[in-house]
C-alpha cells in the first residue's frame, strides 16, 4: 500500500509477485518501468479516475461549461492524449498549460483560465499540493469558473465538484483482485478504481451561479454511462 512500499518491493532484489494500492498511476508505471526486466507479475490498483468518467461528469453536471482547461507538469504528460480524446468525443475544447516550475505557477494559472470556463485538477502532486490548492481556487472562484477536484478535501476546500474513491471502496477492489490471483492464478492489469463517490461544494455552485444534481443521481447517471458498451 502506497508508493514507498510498492517502490521498496519493487526493487528488491528477489522480487516478490506484487500487487501495489493506493497510489497515483504516475508512480506506479515508474516504478513498473524501473523493474520491467523482472519476471515476478507486478500490477496496480492505482487511486487516479478513469479519465473518461472526470469527462463525463463535467458534461453532466455543468453542461454548459464547454471551455476545459487543465494545467500539466512533467508527471501529467501520460494521459494527455487520452485527455484530448475524451474531452474531443464529449464535445468539449481543451486547453493545456505546461508549468515548468511552482515558481510559475501563478502566472501559468492566469493564462489557462483566459481560454477556460472549467478547470480539472489532475494528479500531479508538483502543481496540486497544500501549498498551491488555496491559491488555485481563489483564483478560480474570483473568476467564475468551476475547479474539478479530485477529492472530498478538494470539495470541502472549495472545488465545485469532485468525483473520487474512499479508501473503503479501493480495499473492498483489492480484496477483490487478491481471491481473484488466489482463484485463478492469473494477474488482473493495473487499473483505476471501479467505485466512486460525488462530492458537490453546494455554496460554491451557488457562488457561481451553478445548478448540479444530487451527488447519487449523478453517480447513478455516470454508472449508466459506463456500463453501457
Amino acid at each position: 500500500m502506497g508508493v514507498q512500499a510498492c517502490q521498496s518491493l519493487a526493487e528488491s532484489e528477489r522480487r516478490p509477485p506484487l500487487l501495489c494500492t493506493l497510489l497515483p498511476k504516475a508512480a506506479f508505471e515508474n516504478i513498473a518501468m524501473a523493474s520491467r526486466l523482472l519476471a515476478a507479475p507486478l500490477s496496480a490498483l492505482w487511486l487516479d479516475q478513469p479519465i473518461d468518467r472526470q469527462i463525463d461528469l463535467i458534461r453532466l453536471a455543468l453542461p454548459q461549461r464547454k471551455r476545459l482547461g487543465v494545467l500539466m507538469g512533467t508527471e501529467s504528460t501520460t494521459f494527455e492524449n487520452a485527455l484530448f480524446s475524451a474531452a474531443k468525443q464529449r464535445g468539449l475544447s481543451l486547453a493545456v498549460t505546461r508549468v515548468a516550475s511552482n515558481a510559475s505557477l501563478s502566472d501559468a494559472l492566469l493564462r489557462l483560465l483566459v481560454n477556460t470556463d472549467v478547470l480539472l485538477a489532475v494528479p500531479n502532486s508538483q502543481l496540486f499540493n497544500s501549498g498551491s490548492i488555496q491559491n488555485i481556487l481563489r483564483a478560480t472562484i474570483a473568476r467564475r469558473i468551476p475547479t474539478v477536484g479530485l477529492s472530498p478535501a478538494y470539495v470541502r476546500a472549495g472545488a465545485a465538484i469532485a468525483v473520487y474513491s474512499t479508501p473503503a471502496m479501493i480495499g473492498t477492489q483489492t480484496v477483490q483482485l487478491v481471491r481473484h490471483i488466489l482463484n485463478s492464478g492469473s494477474w488482473p492489469a493495473a487499473q483505476p478504481p471501479s467505485d466512486f463517490e460525488i462530492g458537490i461544494n453546494t455554496s460554491v455552485m451557488r457562488f457561481l451561479g451553478l445548478d448540479a444534481a444530487e451527488p447519487a443521481i449523478l453517480k447513478r447517471r455516470l454508472e449508466l454511462l459506463e456500463e453501457t458498451p
